[in-house]
């Protein structure tokens, strides 16, 4: 399974944080991280994702779960 690890990078017009999510190869998120913070927290089973209205940067990381 191809995984990606994005970090969101959307200037929002509040203060609506941004954070790092994994993606499968169907665009579902399995792990988040929230920024400044180390842990990745997993859901249970894979979620429904949107990107649209968001910018994101692909990271030089590998997720191990």
């Amino acid at each position: 399974m191809q995984l990606s690890v994005l970090r969101e990078v959307t200037e929002w017009e509040d203060n609506t944080p941004n954070h790092d999510y994994v993606l499968n190869d169907q665009g579902k998120m399995v792990a988040y991280r929230k920024r400044g913070e180390g842990q990745w927290v997993v859901p249970t089973s894979p979620r429904m994702f949107s990107k649209s209205r968001r910018r994101f940067k692909k990271l030089n990381e590998t997720f191990e779960d």
